[in-house]
């Protein structure tokens, strides 16, 4: 989403104005999806200047967006019959796109920033300042690298190898159990099979803790209220740990 400025949320502020709408024909004139002959050699950020958009400017849709999610750009997309239009979210024109060549466009480097993209509440739990979602040029380039080094595919098929090793040592407890919840026991796997794949095993006391850290630490990410905070002083007491 995005109106050359801000996206929907106001955080994803973009460094060019090359998909600000400057159109020659009026708006909702036809609810006709890019063609490729609209497209032709243009880029897609063209194709939106020089086409009309579908949607509607006078009526804010922020409530719809919170209700519909994430299905809110792609059931106006079906609506339309086009893979753009445009709204009004937060009192704000915005333009929303979905398809492969509209994420081509946001992917273009150095046309957004990172920069408080994402919400304090999501950030100080998963990833924290000075992550590699928060930076930009050559350090995010740096930060990915160290990324993209452990994503071979020896170490890959070791993690889900830990995995499956960590699943297949639970069936046994799972057979004789009449009744479980299954989520709670799929975080247990995931912290033991992750904590070993790094190198650090855990016993079944330390694992139940750490378990439990985790969960809430992940469940409490872009929460507003107790369950942000459960999250946020489960996130204190491992980086005073560490630090100790």
């Amino acid at each position: 989403i995005g109106d050359g400025v801000d996206g929907a949320t106001g955080r994803l502020r973009a460094r060019t104005d090359c998909c600000r709408p400057e159109r020659t024909s009026p708006i909702g004139a036809g609810p006709a999806p890019f063609s490729a002959a609209q497209k032709g050699k243009a880029s897609y950020c063209e194709a939106i200047h020089t086409m009309s958009i579908p949607g509607k400017r006078t009526t804010d849709e922020s409530l719809s967006l919170l209700r519909e999610g994430y299905r809110f750009i792609s059931n106006r997309c079906l609506r339309f019959g086009s893979d753009v239009f445009e709204t009004r979210l937060m009192l704000r024109p915005v333009i929303c796109m979905s398809g492969a060549e509209a994420a081509e466009m946001f992917y273009k480097s150095g046309r957004f920033t990172r920069w408080a993209a994402i919400p304090q509440t999501a950030l100080r739990l998963l990833q924290d300042q000075g992550s590699v979602a928060t930076l930009d040029g050559s350090a995010h380039r740096h930060r990915k690298a160290m990324f993209l080094a452990i994503m071979t595919p020896t170490l890959i098929g070791a993690m889900a190898d830990a995995f499956e090793e960590e699943w297949r040592a639970r069936l046994p407890t799972w057979e004789l159990s009449g009744k479980l919840v299954f989520f709670e026991e799929v975080t247990k796997v995931l912290t033991h099979s992750a904590c070993a794949w790094v190198g650090v095993p855990l016993d079944e006391p330390e694992a139940t803790a750490r378990t439990q850290e985790f969960a809430a630490m992940i469940d409490g990410a872009g929460a507003v209220g107790p369950r942000n905070w459960r999250g946020l002083w489960h996130r204190r007491r491992q980086s005073v740990g560490r630090a100790v």
